[in-house]
């Protein structure tokens, strides 16, 4: 529960507002799921990289249901995400307001998501979130007849199927594969990494992905510098968004004897294409890790106390991730701390050790 609410006041006011709900809303017993259904809705509104690892439970979907057809409901930064993937026929976004701080935005892309979502007609409704904020709330508000997903992030009285949240020591694909099982999908049988390859043929190429959505989460520039005089001569891609990604990317070229800013330059699909065809990714935790994870590219990715490594680590053999040992780690706060020793003191050398160990 700790990393779901980061603050003890959010976590009272989720209690109290669930507890309201359970008064004001008629007790839903459980049913049994026994008639297949035609059309199905996955939610999932968090980060880029919350997409990717959505993809999760496509397979294992469309094996139990190869009839059905399969909905996402996104963040709107994450539509060409989904935009890619020909076993999904509809996409919808919303922005919530706790994530983009926009409640203009917030209101906006709810009232068209829920007029396109009504006129689709779910079945059923699958919300992959075990944390605040979700989407359950536009669920209910669909109509849609089964829901089904956590309660740890709230509004969990307006499941009518409510999933019990194993915990935080595994990765999260893990998490959402367990949802599947009111639909009667044995989800110990499936694997937990996104379903999301488009890998060709494999390149001497090492990408370097610097920037992420909280630069709390990045790693000294000067670690950068002196990584890439390790590693020397290789052919070296520099990926990210923005402005201030770019800027780094391009100081990093200057330094590498062989190295190519891509920052700013790929649409996603290309993005993806580039970090799977890689001999070796190293990245913070960004969306490029589960992105590399689909198709098994040897990481070796950058953690912080922020986020629960063992969560966000994607569980395969050539994905390595480091973080240093610091008694406050992980503390899963959000807002970080001042020092943020558990990833601004590794060491260049840890990670040159880590690329060598894969």
């Amino acid at each position: 529960m700790k990393y779901l609410i980061q603050n003890r006041f959010s976590l009272a006011v989720m209690k109290t507002m669930d507890g309201l709900l359970r008064f004001f809303t008629r007790h839903r017993r459980e049913f049994p799921i026994e008639k297949a259904p035609q059309k199905i809705l996955v939610c999932n509104t968090g980060f880029m990289g919350d997409a990717v690892i959505a993809t999760t439970v496509l397979p294992a979907l469309k094996k139990k249901f190869p009839d059905a057809k399969i909905g996402f409901l996104v963040a709107s930064k994450s539509v060409p995400v989904i935009k890619e993937l020909p076993e999904v026929t509809w996409i919808h976004s919303f922005d919530h307001g706790y994530v983009n701080k926009s409640l203009k935005q917030h209101l906006q892309t709810a009232r068209t998501a829920l007029q396109e979502i009504r006129a689709v007609g779910y079945d059923v409704a699958i919300n992959l979130q075990p944390y605040f904020p979700n989407g359950i709330g536009l669920l209910y508000r669909s109509k849609i007849p089964v829901r089904i997903g956590y309660a740890t992030g709230g509004l969990g009285p307006l499941l009518t199927h409510c999933v019990p949240f194993a915990g935080t020591e595994k990765y999260i694909g893990f998490a959402f594969l367990k949802l599947l099982q009111p639909l009667h999908i044995a989800a110990e049988f499936e694997s937990p990494l996104p379903y999301y390859a488009c890998k060709q043929q494999q390149t001497d190429a090492f990408v370097i992905h610097m920037g992420t959505s909280s630069e709390l989460k990045e790693w000294p520039f000067e670690s950068w510098k002196e990584l890439i005089k390790l590693l020397g001569d290789r052919p070296l891609f520099f990926t990210g968004q923005g402005e201030r990604e770019w800027e780094r990317a391009d100081a990093a070229c200057q330094l590498a004897k062989n190295g190519i800013n891509l920052c700013n330059r790929l649409n996603w699909r290309q993005f993806v294409e580039t970090v799977q065809q890689a001999k070796c990714l190293i990245s913070v935790d960004s969306a490029a890790i589960h992105v590399a994870a689909a198709a098994k590219v040897p990481t070796v990715a950058l953690f912080t106390g922020i986020a629960d490594m063992r969560l966000w680590l994607p569980p395969h053999p050539h994905c390595k991730g480091l973080i240093h040992k610091v008694l406050c780690s992980p503390c899963l706060n959000k807002r970080g701390c001042a020092f943020m020793a558990c990833i601004r003191q590794i060491t260049p050398k840890e990670v040159l050790a880590a690329v060598k160990s894969l």
